[in-house]
């Protein structure tokens, strides 16, 4: 296993920039703070995910797959991704037992050894004709520790998260999962730092320059050159803040639009979801709530009947 690098200017070079974004983000206030981009960010990362596992869905169909009763195709993965997702804060990205953990959480009624470490061995080759032999079983658990140790003591937290990946993507202590595991370990690592990074959507990117990625992956593991993958992994890091930066601003924009029109047609008595959207002329009640309700909430501008019961059949709204 190879995990040595040097920290070279273009390295330096991405974590610089990306800090410098970070600040940009953090000047807009805590963006955590808001539902509606915080749901839009959750659902754009399960559909990456999906997506680099060359399962193609669109945002509707993860979003009725969580909200609707029945079957679907695809269900269960979208399930576990989000109560993967949802569990990012109560994992520790230093806990081996706690990666176990995650891989049992996505693998869930899809592999029957999921949260099983591989005990077969592992060869694997991909479309560019790249064979990687995988360590036996037998000396996983130990690969596993020494990688906690080296994310540990890597003085860089950013490049800890792309190390992590490549050595975790070197590893491949799964029979299956294994990617979509150390794109979940990076995030999980990343918002341990800041909170912030579990809604950039670095799936999302990864998912647009797929090809791109894969080719960098498969090099840096046949060559054993860490540095290439983590100069690569920063550049994907640094776009993906580029987006949340540009999204933010779309989301507070488009919020107040929204929300006027919202403030337009709601009265001081109590109305109903039904009457608002019927005032507003609108179809979905899911777009509704989280394009008008949500951020009219947010700005403390409209209230309910029924706070303690926000998703009540029986809610009503007012002009504060």
């Amino acid at each position: 296993m190879n995990n040595q690098y040097d920290i070279t200017d273009e390295i330096l070079d991405q974590v610089s920039q990306i800090m410098e974004k970070l600040g940009q983000i953090y000047s807009y206030g805590e963006l955590e703070a808001y539902p509606r981009l915080k749901q839009i960010n959750k659902i754009k990362t399960i559909c990456a995910n999906l997506a680099l596992e060359n399962i193609e869905i669109s945002p509707e169909m993860v979003n009725e797959a969580l909200t609707l009763a029945g079957d679907s195709e695809n269900k269960q993965y979208i399930l576990n991704l989000d109560e993967a997702f949802n569990n990012i804060d109560n994992l520790n990205p230093y806990d081996v037992d706690d990666i176990i953990r995650l891989h049992g959480i996505i693998m869930k009624n899809i592999s029957q050894n999921a949260g099983i470490l591989r005990n077969k061995p592992l060869k694997l080759q991909d479309d560019s004709g790249f064979s990687q032999n995988c360590p036996p079983p037998n000396i996983i658990p130990e690969l596993l520790n020494q990688l906690i140790d080296v994310i540990k003591n890597s003085p860089q937290i950013l490049v800890r998260a792309c190390v992590f990946q490549y050595v975790f993507e070197f590893i491949k202590p799964f029979d299956e999962g294994n990617h979509i595991v150390a794109r979940f370990w990076q995030k999980i690592i990343l918002s341990s730092w800041k909170p912030i990074f579990k809604y950039i959507t670095i799936e999302d990117v990864l998912s647009d320059n797929k090809k791109a990625f894969n080719k960098v992956l498969s090099q840096s593991l046949s060559n054993r050159d860490t540095n290439s993958f983590i100069e690569y992994m920063l550049s994907i890091i640094n776009k993906a803040v580029d987006n949340l930066i540009k999204d933010s601003r779309n989301h507070l924009t488009h919020s107040n639009q929204q929300v006027k029109a919202l403030l337009n047609v709601i009265e001081s008595y109590p109305q109903s979801s039904a009457e608002l959207m019927a005032k507003l002329n609108l179809k979905s009640r899911n777009g509704f709530r989280l394009n008008y309700i949500l951020p009219a909430l947010e700005m403390n501008l409209i209230e309910m009947t029924l706070p303690d019961k926000p998703t009540s059949k029986n809610q009503m709204y007012y002009k504060k």
